[in-house]
């Protein structure tokens, strides 16, 4: 299972290794393999399309269930906005904070919470956009969260962001979604586009006014009772059972 090593985004890059390796091996190991079992529905998409295995099928990647249900409760006020992710270019945290700017402007009460570590130049980068759009005190960046901090981060949120340019899965949208947060991802999270319309909204466009208008459609669209739905269905797409029972499904098919 090459966990997101085989979506298009990833074999476009390094192509002059990666030819030399199919030269090597990978038309053996290609020819060998009995099927690949990718982590997302995009990834097994985008292999059965490129004609790539014998067979393809998803299995998922697993997160672990909350600790207790998530509390059905109104949204805050200001709204609790998170990013969580390894911080690299491409995963566009600048449009999450650009997309704070436009909210404020309009007249909508948020604040973001920027965690995760990485890429120096891109924190540095992402410190820039929150200085130069005067946003210091609506934008926090907490780093590397872990353990009971994690959970508490998640469970006090309200509204999940991630603009990634490329995701081939997005475990944070998992964990996010297994807490009862909505999630505003762009259509190119795998994880994001398993979640019906009802838990996340994918946008095509990483544009930072269509996350502010995304956000702003999901403030006026939440229902009581939404943090227990979209809890529930995140358990039946991302339990380590649910990741479990396909591989069972997947080791019995032989056919």
């Amino acid at each position: 299972m090459p966990h997101g090593a085989l979506t298009r985004y990833e074999r476009g890059r390094k192509k002059g290794k990666k030819a030399l390796f199919h030269l090597a091996a990978g038309w053996w190991m290609n020819d060998r393999l009995a099927a690949f079992v990718t982590g997302s529905e995009v990834e097994k998409g985008e292999l059965i399309a490129d004609g790539i295995g014998r067979r393809v099928e998803y299995a998922g990647v697993g997160t672990a269930l909350v600790s207790s249900p998530p509390e059905d409760r109104a949204l805050a006020d200001p709204i609790r906005l998170l990013t969580m992710s390894r911080l690299a270019a491409k995963k566009r945290v600048d449009v999450a904070v650009q997309a704070v700017r436009h909210l404020l402007d309009s007249g909508v009460r948020v604040s973001l919470t920027v965690a995760g570590a990485g890429d120096s130049e891109t924190e540095r980068s992402i410190k820039e956009v929150i200085r130069s759009l005067e946003l210091t005190d609506a934008v926090q960046m907490v780093g590397l969260v872990k353990g009971e901090a994690k959970e508490r981060l998640l469970a006090e949120s309200d509204i999940f962001l991630l603009p990634s340019e490329d995701e081939n899965f997005g475990i944070g949208v998992a964990e996010a979604a297994m807490h009862g947060l909505f999630v505003v991802a762009s259509s190119k999270v795998a994880a994001a586009t398993m979640l019906s319309g009802e838990s996340a909204s994918k946008l095509d466009s990483t544009d930072p006014r269509s996350f502010a208008t995304a956000v702003e459609r999901a403030v006026g669209d939440h229902p009581v009772g939404a943090r227990s739905q979209i809890s529930a269905e995140a358990r039946e797409l991302f339990s380590w059972s649910a990741v479990a029972q396909r591989w069972v499904s997947i080791l019995g098919d032989r056919s």
